[in-house]
């Protein structure tokens, strides 16, 4: 009987009263009967049911002795249980004073040298989320500390005891000690990562909720290669000098997030948010962006070599200066995107939606734009030629058109200019045929090599 719980007792307490209302009501009975039965006119038919009641008096009499015995036996049973229930009470509230009393001495113990790494881990299991603030004060100091490294390593550790609920506040250690300006950030903001680095490669729930829990956090040197990430949110975080080389981010939250000097080798980020992120100056080589989505996305000067985009939406995507050898943008959504100074050698653009797109000095040679709408891009002028023709200190933006050496513009739709710029400058399969333009001498651009081979770190 010790185990039951609140329920069960305020049950048998509910039965007790019942029957304590249903004793009462018999007693009344029988005092009534034994009034009527000495009045005239009890044989009247409206008597009836007090006469059966009068001749059958003893085995009423048996029910209420009975019901008496079942209420006595209940009530004892109630007593038993709310005897049982201040026990346990009591036992509750002195393990909370003993728990109170070690913890007194663990945190104590935080204080020595020789004993803090245990007492961080002990603190944490004691005292679970209530560790947060005390264990954090402790991280800021040791973070400053050459002399500290083990002990901010056990502290680590034990934010990670503490569970997910740590991410939140770490994060916010993070952000708030994170200058603005200053080119190597506090030594705090390395203390919090390995903890936030470990429950994203946990991929826990917290990361889920879409609330841009990292938002504003910076993770230095992370090492997420290899890592299933699908699915986080990773809203406007900021990565520097990480790989993420193979790792699978499907799915995952990208707006505004940063990656400076990163490797993303390999990576899936099919059916990525991407508003507003940033992968300027990294390597992206082999990655998938298929069925990726955002506006104003950042490319700049990236590697992205062999890189797919099928069926992304980049409208206003920077790709100036990036090497996209072979990248394949076939159905893509490229509206507004920037080209400029981009090595597209080989690359496929099939049905892509380009309007508007910037292609000043891009090199196109042996791309395929089969089915594309080139009437409303920038840099196929009449007036302009290819950037490597012109001398190099010697021609403004306007006039230094993409290199078309070996372009497939097979079905493409073009105007008039264009149909000259390409059959000048040695595109093939141009819509109309070339006999009115004679071509000319076009040199390969050599630049088609891109920035080289990357690997994994």
């Amino acid at each position: 009987m010790a185990d039951f719980n609140d329920e069960d007792r305020q049950a048998v307490r509910d039965v007790a009263r019942g029957l304590v209302v249903l004793l009462h009501e018999l007693s009344e009975e029988r005092r009534l009967i034994r009034e009527r039965a000495n009045q005239p006119g009890i044989e009247r038919s409206g008597n009836r049911p007090l006469k059966w009641a009068s001749e059958n008096a003893t085995f009423l009499g048996i029910v209420v002795t009975a019901l008496s015995l079942t209420i006595g036996g209940l009530w004892s049973v109630t007593q038993y249980l709310d005897q049982q229930q201040k026990q346990t009470e009591q036992r509750a509230a002195e393990a909370e004073l003993e728990r109170r009393r070690v913890l007194g001495d663990f945190a104590l113990d935080l204080t020595k040298a020789e004993t803090r790494n245990g007492a961080a881990y002990a603190v944490a299991s004691l005292a679970g989320l209530d560790a947060i603030p005390l264990l954090s004060q402790y991280l800021i100091e040791a973070s400053s500390d050459p002399k500290a490294v083990t002990f901010q390593n056990a502290l680590g550790q034990a934010f990670i005891v503490i569970g997910p609920d740590s991410v939140r506040p770490l994060a916010q250690l993070n952000r708030q000690s994170r200058p603005t300006k200053a080119v190597k950030p506090p030594l705090i903001v390395a203390a919090t990562q390995p903890v936030l680095e470990h429950f994203m490669k946990m991929r826990a729930e917290v990361f889920s909720k879409r609330e841009g829990i990292l938002r504003g956090v910076l993770l230095m040197d992370a090492r997420l290669d290899f890592e299933q990430l699908d699915g986080l949110d990773l809203f406007g975080v900021t990565f520097r000098s990480s790989n993420f080389c193979s790792s699978s981010l499907r799915g995952t939250d990208l707006r505004q997030a940063r990656f400076d000097n990163s490797s993303l080798i390999s990576a899936h980020l099919e059916d990525t948010r991407l508003e507003q992120a940033w992968f300027n100056d990294d390597t992206l080589d082999g990655a998938s962006f298929d069925r990726a989505q955002g506006r104003e996305v950042q490319f700049e000067r990236a590697s992205l070599k062999d890189t797919s985009f099928r069926q992304a939406q980049l409208q206003g995507a920077r790709f100036g200066g990036a090497a996209l050898n072979a990248a394949d943008f076939s159905a893509s959504n490229l509206e507004g995107a920037d080209f400029s100074e981009a090595i597209l050698v080989k690359a496929r653009l099939l049905d892509a939606s380009v309007l508007n797109a910037k292609l000043w000095s891009a090199d196109l040679e042996n791309a395929d734009l089969s089915n594309t709408d080139l009437t409303k891009v920038e840099g196929l002028s009449a007036t302009a030629k290819p950037y490597h023709m012109h001398p190099r200190d010697g021609a403004d933006r306007a006039s230094r058109g993409p290199n078309v050496l070996g372009a497939n513009v097979s079905g493409a739709k073009i105007d008039q200019g264009q149909r000259e710029y390409l059959c000048r400058y040695g595109a093939v399969n141009v819509s109309g045929g070339c006999a009115d333009f004679p071509a000319a001498d076009v040199p390969p651009s050599n630049f088609g090599s891109g920035f080289g081979a990357g690997g994994c770190w």
